[in-house]
């Protein structure tokens, strides 16, 4: 009879791992579309970003060079001259064809002097491929500098291709994105605009990159869009190896959780006491361990995050402090190994910015410096987990070693005072303050005195603000 209770509960346990097991294996084909769905959302987000901040830029007037055309309102026609508007005087070219090499070169000067005309392009086309003379691009009409611009002539092509649509744009004096950049101007016409590609891209390059997380890059064939090659940059740890890790740790520790519960069978008191001390370390532990499964799957998709790193440590210290205070009030080592040391070492290894310390007593004196820390350590962490403000008093009086911590908490129930040394007993005050804790601080603090031949004691039972008081012989 005695082994049918573990048998039902490791039996329990293998149906529970199996029924998680199989709960993810059928639905994991949804966690895998729910991440890809997850993560073009963060792609469109960045795309998005970068839109916008290009828009603003054109609104603020900080971009040097823009390729632009108007358009009336409707959207139907050029509302400005972008085609040259004379014809091809045939005249001109067939003379310029008769003649010899110099009276070419005399044709083509001519041609470029008829500004505003088709003789002016053919004459600049003709210049690109037969000499090696250069066009400043200020000097060229618009039009013209497509004939010199790969660049400028995409560029206008893109903003051609919005406007042939010829449909009743909804838009206002603020640019928007809409393959190119368009807002609306005083006189009711539409400006399509595209900044100059070198300075979007030391945009993207100063501005734009440094503020984003996720790898990106300029998409090679339109620049107004974003690759992005990685959600996240450079993960620093492998995820799969920390998740492998936190795995293993948790079922370590469950095993020998359930181990000691085997172990522990001299008496039903004992029995009962160790499934409490289960039933407790299991509940408290379940909100770290959805934590941490959380963040693990985030970063072996995605890689590393500062945020959801910064989660998985606090969960880890969290983890790590439960079971510190575990093996504390299980541990069966008395030994008290004293040394004479100044008092003001052992505060220096208390990390509470916040704390007012009021040392009274600065010669050395003969304690146990690591139990004395931890005693001092739980009491302050205490104070600061239901209160504002703490304070630590120490003096000497009679070869015997007073520390007092004192906060302004809710304070502690006369009915409860007996009671808050107890393992995992919680005042009723201190669970509506904070839901985190198991009941071990005081239990710890209580047995760490007691093996330095010392005591701790709550002063002021029933009044605002917790009083403790720890008297030790030395």
């Amino acid at each position: 009879m005695k082994k049918i209770g573990p048998s039902l509960f490791l039996l329990g346990f293998i149906f529970l791992v199996l029924g998680v097991g199989v709960k993810f294996y059928f639905e994991r084909d949804f966690y895998k579309d729910y991440i890809e769905r997850q993560q073009d959302i963060i792609k469109q987000d960045i795309l998005t970003k970068w839109r916008n901040l290009i828009a603003s830029k054109l609104d603020n007037g900080e971009f040097k060079n823009v390729y632009t055309l108007n358009w009336k309102r409707d959207g139907s026609s050029l509302n400005e001259k972008f085609f040259p508007q004379e014809e091809v005087d045939q005249k001109l070219w067939r003379a310029y064809r008769k003649a010899e090499f110099r009276g070419k070169k005399y044709y083509l000067n001519d041609a470029l002097e008829r500004y505003n005309s088709w003789d002016r392009v053919l004459a600049i086309k003709t210049l690109l491929k037969t000499s090696n003379q250069k066009f400043e691009k200020k000097d060229l009409s618009k039009y013209e500098l497509t004939l010199i611009d790969k660049e400028a002539k995409k560029a206008y092509e893109e903003i051609y291709k919005v406007f042939e649509r010829n449909y009743d744009l909804k838009i206002d004096s603020n640019y928007r994105y809409a393959d190119v950049f368009i807002k609306k101007e005083e006189d009711g016409s539409i400006r399509g605009s595209v900044p100059w590609f070198d300075e979007l891209k030391t945009l993207f390059e100063r501005e734009f990159q440094p503020s984003i997380k996720s790898e990106i890059k300029l998409n090679s064939y339109n620049i107004l869009k974003i690759d992005v090659l990685k959600i996240y940059k450079d993960p620093k740890l492998n995820p799969r190896i920390q998740i492998i890790v936190i795995a293993t740790s948790f079922l370590m520790m469950l095993f020998g959780s359930i181990f000691s519960f085997l172990d522990s069978r001299n008496s039903r008191k004992e029995v009962l006491k160790k499934i409490t001390f289960l039933n407790q370390v299991v509940h408290e532990i379940k909100t770290p361990l959805t934590g941490l499964k959380l963040d693990g799957q985030l970063l072996m998709k995605y890689g590393n995050d500062e945020s959801v790193l910064k989660r998985l440590n606090q969960n880890i210290d969290r983890i790590n402090k439960l079971f510190d205070d575990i093996v504390l009030i299980n541990s069966k080592d008395s030994k008290v190994l004293k040394s004479e040391v100044l008092l003001e070492e052992i505060i220096n290894q208390l990390d509470f910015p916040k704390l007012k310390i009021i040392n009274n007593c600065e010669e050395k004196v003969s304690v146990d410096p690591l139990r004395l820390k931890i005693v001092l350590s739980n009491l302050i962490q205490n104070a600061f987990k239901y209160a504002q403000n703490c304070e630590l008093n120490i003096y000497k009086k009679n070869n015997q070693l007073f520390l007092e911590v004192i906060d302004d908490g809710p304070g502690i129930l006369s009915s409860e005072s007996s009671k808050i040394f107890e393992e995992f007993y919680r005042s009723k005050k201190g669970k509506e303050k904070s839901p985190d804790g198991i009941g071990l601080g005081l239990s710890i603090c209580k047995k760490l005195c007691a093996q330095m031949d010392g005591k701790i004691i709550l002063v002021n039972p029933g009044k605002g603000g917790a009083h403790f008081q720890v008297v030790v012989n030395v």
